[in-house]
């Protein structure tokens, strides 16, 4: 699977550490993997601040504030779509594992943009165990539901 990573230039130097440390190329294609997906399938992730995913969060899904990560499905096998994650949001919430925090949000943005969602307990149940399948050296905690 190919996978095509945009920094955006308000993205600090530590943080460019942080997306090379992730491994986001090997950490999707393994997950590409896990969901049989072709070879020559494509996404894309941007890496950016709080301040653009709260102006992508506004602008698509009309929620004010920033958010972690956001999918963008192409509906499609060879174009699966665009994931925008907060580089902000990662060190916020990941603590002293930011690189897993950074896993962890490609992969659930992946997840999203393959049609997989979290709105019902099943839903929610289905996407943990898919995640602790692409992510096997984390420890995955039980997805929570969200409202759709």
């Amino acid at each position: 699977m190919r996978v095509n990573i945009i920094i955006d230039d308000g993205v600090s130097a530590d943080d460019r550490k942080l997306i090379r440390r992730a491994l986001i190329r090997s950490t999707l294609r393994g997950a590409g993997d896990v969901m049989a997906c072709a070879d020559s399938a494509s996404v894309t992730v941007r890496c950016t601040t709080d301040d653009v995913l709260a102006e992508l969060n506004e602008q698509y899904r009309f929620t004010p504030g920033p958010t972690d990560v956001l999918a963008f499905p192409y509906g499609d096998a060879r174009q699966i779509g665009d994931i925008a994650v907060s580089l902000d949001r990662v060190r916020a919430q990941g603590g002293e594992r930011p690189v897993e925090e950074l896993r962890l949000l490609v992969v659930h943005g992946f997840l999203h943009c393959l049609g997989y969602d979290h709105a019902t307990p099943e839903e929610a149940s289905t996407m943990t165990t898919l995640t602790r399948a692409c992510l096997p050296q984390q420890q995955i905690e039980e997805l929570e539901t969200h409202d759709a």
